[in-house]
C-alpha cells in the first residue's frame, strides 16, 4: 500500500503521553529520509518528487517518534539531563553506523566507510538528525542506569552466590591468532588448507609476537596479553578479539583440539609457546582454571550483569510502549497497543506493513536501532535476578 506525503500536513501526525509530532514536520522527515540515497533503497516506490511512501516506511518513522517521545518522558521522569558530552559521544556513535560501506570488487569483502561519510549522512537528515541524536543519547544514558544496578559488586556477588555451577571447572582463556595463508574458501565452501610454508610463516610471526609482549609487559601480563590479542585481531580481520571468556572443559574438543590440549594441560597466569591449530598459530593465556572464585569470575559476571541490563531496557522500553497513550493521524495508521506499535492502515498488504515493532529506525531503513535491544548473549547463560 502507498501513501502519499501530501494528504495532509495540517493537524498531529502522532501524539505519544500527550507528545505531539505535527503532520508537517512528519512529512518533512519522510522527505529527508527517502532524499538520501544511502537511506532510500526502499523508503518510497516512485521517487522523491512524487511524496509517495509505501506503508512499511511510514509505520516505521512514525514509530521511531514513539521511541523517541518514550526514551524523552523517562528521562524526565528520572530527572536526567542529556549534557553536551553525551549528545556529542551519540553524534559521533552514529557517525559510524551510518558510514556507507564498499564493497571491494576483486575479493567481495566489505570495509567500513569513513566518519567522514557517516556525517555527511547524518547531516542530511535535517531535523530528524537532531532527534535520532537525542534518543541515541538517551538510550545510552538509560541503559548506563540498569547497567550500574546489576554491575554493582553486591549485585555481582548475588549472580556468583546464586549461580555456582556456572562457576565449577571453567577456564579463562584469551587466544592470539596467527592465521596461516590468506584463508577464504574453496569452491565447496570449505575452509583452505594452510600450505607447509604457510604454518612456518605463522609460527613464526607469532613467535615474534609473543617476544614483543614478553619484551614490553612491565606491569600485568594478563593485560598485555589481552591487548595484543585485540591488536592483532584488528589487523588480521578477525571478528573476535580473543577473549574466550570461561568456558568449561570439552568446549574446544572438537572444532580446535589443540587449543583444547593447551588451555587444560598448558600453564596458568602464562603465555604458552606458539600452538599449532587447523588453521594457523594461537598463543594461549589462561588466567584460570578449575572451580572459579569471585574475583575469578568478576569478568564473567560483568558480562552477564550487561546482557541482563540490556534485558531490562527491553522489558522497561515494551512494557512503556504497551502502556502509552497513542494515538495516530488515520491517514499513517493505527495504534496497536497489544504490539505497542503503529500499523498500517486498513487495507495495507501485509507485505507492506509493519505488525511488530521494528528492529531498527524506520523499519527497513538502514539506521541504528535506539528501541528495544538484547544485545550480545553473555556468559554465564543464568536467567538469575540479581
Amino acid at each position: 500500500m502507498l501513501v502519499a506525503a501530501c494528504s495532509s500536513t495540517s493537524g498531529t501526525a502522532v501524539s505519544v503521553n500527550g507528545t505531539e509530532l505535527s503532520n508537517r514536520d512528519f512529512t518533512n522527515w519522510l522527505h529527508l529520509i527517502s532524499a538520501n540515497k544511502q537511506l532510500a533503497s526502499q523508503t518510497q516506490t516512485t521517487g522523491v518528487n512524487s511524496n509517495t511512501y509505501n506503508t512499511t516506511f511510514t509505520t516505521g518513522v512514525l514509530n521511531n517518534q514513539v521511541t523517541f517521545a518514550l526514551i524523552d518522558q523517562e528521562l524526565a521522569r528520572r530527572h536526567i539531563t542529556l549534557t553536551p558530552a553525551d549528545l556529542s559521544a551519540a553524534e559521533t556513535s552514529l557517525q559510524t553506523q551510518l558510514a556507507p560501506s564498499t564493497t571491494n570488487p576483486s575479493t567481495g569483502q566489505q570495509s567500513a566507510g569513513t566518519a567522514a561519510q557517516g556525517k555527511a549522512v547524518l547531516d542530511s537528515l535535517g531535523s530528524f538528525k537532531t532527534a535520532l541524536i537525542r534518543a541515541t543519547a538517551g538510550q545510552t544514558a538509560l541503559q548506563k542506569v540498569y547497567a550500574t544496578k546489576r554491575g554493582s559488586t553486591a549485585a555481582l556477588q548475588k549472580l556468583y552466590n546464586a549461580n555456582p555451577a556456572q562457576f565449577k571447572n571453567k577456564a579463562c582463556v584469551v587466544v592470539i591468532e596467527v592465521p596461516a595463508g590468506t584463508g577464504g574458501t574453496d569452491s565447496s565452501g570449505n575452509p583452505v588448507t594452510p600450505t607447509a610454508a604457510d604454518f612456518a610463516t605463522a609460527q613464526n610471526e607469532a613467535s615474534q609476537v609473543r617476544s614483543q609482549i614478553a619484551t614490553a609487559t612491565a606491569g600485568d601480563l594478563a593485560t598485555e596479553f589481552a591487548s595484543a590479542a585485540a591488536t592483532v585481531a584488528q589487523q588480521e580481520g578477525l571478528q573476535s578479539d580473543g577473549d574466550l571468556g570461561c568456558q568449561s572443559k570439552g568446549t574446544y574438543a572438537t572444532s580446535e583440539p589443540a587449543l583444547e590440549d593447551a588451555v587444560w594441560n598448558g600453564p596458568v597466569g602464562d603465555m604458552s609457546q606458539p600452538v599449532k591449530g587447523s588453521q594457523g598459530y594461537l598463543l594461549v593465556f589462561v588466567s584460570a582454571r578449575g572451580d572459579l572464585t569471585f574475583a575469578q569470575a568478576k569478568a564473567e559476571l560483568q558480562k552477564a550483569a550487561a546482557t541482563q541490563s540490556l534485558t531490562d531496557y527491553k522489558t522497561w522500553f515494551d512494557a512503556a510502549a504497551k502502556k502509552a497513550d497513542v494515538s495516530v493521524d488515520p491517514q499513517w495508521g493505527s495504534w496497536d497497543r497489544k504490539t505497542g506499535t503503529i500499523v498500517a492502515p486498513t487495507g495495507a498488504s501485509t507485505s507492506s506493513t509493519s505488525t511488530t515493532r521494528p528492529t531498527g529506525l524506520g523499519g527497513s531503513l538502514n539506521l541504528p536501532s535506539t528501541g528495544p535491544s538484547t544485545g550480545a548473549t553473555g556468559v554465564p547463560t543464568s536467567t538469575t535476578t540479581p
